[in-house]
């Protein structure tokens, strides 16, 4: 099994401290954030990692270096203009010929139960599993909602007071039926879930307990890091 991790962004949200650091290198507990999501995947077996880059991206690739210090696998996939998650996932189709793989943004901090989440997905026949979590405000980030079965119904729309939507956690759980969603262009991912949604296909969402927080704002990085 195999995973994408998405670390080519600016990191505009945590100007100006992002200028000099990329962001999935920004320090929390003791070491960057992405050696926390390295852990988590290797954790479940994984040892295939796929990168892609942008912003100082020589910066992530000299740090991590083959994996080989992880126990893993880890390449990279060098971006002339950002992608997006979208068109970035697009660009190393060929990295996932089969099977299920996972895609995780690189400014989060989490341990979830991902181990539970993939028996999930592949007990629901599912093509898209997003994970979701509760404990954040669909308010502020935009939220997902679900039906009886845990399918996907919309991404993206705040949530009206009193109705109940889940906030998106940058985790996701893909088969490669997703690609014929893609396209090369720069792009978000959502907009090719929601054309999956569109076509009846099986796009799933799972609401999972555990810690999840968003390390790619500013204020709230300071806060949860401590840094003065």
């Amino acid at each position: 099994m195999k995973a994408m991790i998405f670390a080519a962004g600016k990191g505009t949200r945590l100007s100006p401290l992002s200028h000099l650091i990329p962001k999935s290198l920004l320090p929390f507990r003791g070491k960057p954030i992405i050696e926390w999501i390295l852990g988590r995947v290797r954790d479940i077996g994984i040892r295939e990692i796929m990168i892609n880059l942008h912003h100082l991206g020589d910066r992530i690739a000299d740090h991590i270096g083959d994996g080989s210090q992880y126990g893993m696998d880890i390449r990279y996939s060098r971006e002339e203009e950002l992608l997006g998650t979208g068109g970035g996932l697009k660009k190393v189709e060929s990295f996932f010929p089969t099977g299920t793989f996972l895609a995780i943004n690189s400014d989060i901090f989490f341990d979830l139960p991902l181990a539970n989440s993939l028996r999930l997905h592949r007990e629901r026949g599912a093509e898209v599993s997003l994970l979701l979590t509760a404990g954040a405000d669909s308010s502020l980030y935009g939220g997902v909602s679900l039906d009886a079965e845990g399918r996907v119904l919309d991404i993206g729309r705040h949530a009206t007071p009193g109705e109940k939507r889940y906030v998106f956690t940058g985790i996701q759980i893909l088969e490669p039926a997703v690609f014929s969603y893609l396209t090369p262009a720069p792009s978000s991912l959502i907009p090719s879930y929601l054309t999956m949604v569109h076509d009846q296909r099986n796009v799933f969402a799972e609401v999972v307990d555990g810690v999840w927080e968003d390390l790619g704002m500013l204020e709230k990085y300071l806060l949860i890091s401590r840094v003065p």
